[in-house]
């Protein structure tokens, strides 16, 4: 198997970034989230997305690379990690504990504690939050732009 490795996003990682996203948003969260909000997920609207990100001044985002490809990113900023996608292919190959072990390790320089927010029907999700030792906090909430139920979770660092 080819050597991962993880490095700081750049503008650079945009279109394979929006493009790995699309291809989660789609394929993993059907019969997690609405049709009709995954559908809403058009290209434009992810390219802009992801261009926001990407451009924006506080947090940072992280890529799995493997063959000059993207096959995974993570985005946190303060003690949150935002987001955590892996390529549907590569699911399995360790891609999301290192990406998700990197993120938590950077925000562990400046907090106790970091959190984040999983669709709470996302029962694979849920259960490899809870394998890396995220636990519920108790609190849930409802994006009107995703209509779904998410949990968060957190993970003591120190």
């Amino acid at each position: 198997m080819t050597a991962i490795s993880l490095r700081l996003a750049d503008a650079d990682d945009h279109a394979e970034i929006t493009a790995l996203f699309l291809r989660c948003f789609r394929e993993s969260y059907r019969g997690i989230i609405a049709d009709e909000t995954i559908a809403a997920m058009t290209d434009e609207r992810a390219d802009a997305l992801w261009r926001r990100v990407l451009d924006a001044a506080e947090g940072a985002s992280l890529v799995a690379v493997r063959d000059g490809s993207v096959v995974g990113v993570t985005r946190w900023s303060a003690a949150d990690v935002h987001s955590l996608y892996v390529d549907p292919d590569a699911h399995g190959a360790g891609i999301g504990s290192m990406l998700l072990d990197a993120a938590v390790a950077r925000i562990g320089e400046g907090f106790d504690r970091a959190r984040l927010w999983v669709f709470a029907d996302n029962a694979p999700s849920v259960a490899f939050y809870r394998s890396r030792g995220w636990v519920p906090t108790g609190r849930t909430r409802v994006e009107a732009e995703f209509a779904s139920q998410e949990q968060q979770m957190e993970k003591v660092i120190r």
